[in-house]
């Protein structure tokens, strides 16, 4: 079965908890809070999205990257800097149409 995982933490839990309900989802939601271990998450995951829009460089990326983990970003400022397409991921406009059809075509093949 596959997960959806998201650490950290934010205002937008309740949210996204509406969402995965909306889409029937929210069993495979799972919102894991501040971790001190994103490394061992990043190690345990097919594909990491890093969907800001105002990174500079933007940590959590360069955190998925350096361990090897598969980076959907946007291309937006520092994002896009490492990301290389096809080599150790994607970037997409920001949208969220467009990144939803990156995880639909990349589905089975992460």
């Amino acid at each position: 079965m596959r997960y959806y995982v998201i650490a950290g933490v934010g205002s937008g839990k309740d949210s996204l908890i509406n969402q995965a309900k909306s889409f029937n989802y929210e069993k495979k939601l799972k919102l894991l809070g501040y971790r001190n271990d994103v490394h061992d998450i990043n190690f345990a995951s097919d594909a990491s999205i890093f969907p800001s829009l105002q990174e500079g460089l933007g940590i959590a990326g360069l955190d998925a990257t350096i361990d090897g983990t598969f980076l959907i970003g946007s291309n937006k400022r520092g994002i896009a800097d490492y990301i290389r397409s096809g080599v150790n991921g994607i970037v997409f406009d920001g949208e969220a149409e467009s990144l939803s059809k990156i995880i639909k075509k990349a589905d089975g093949r992460l």
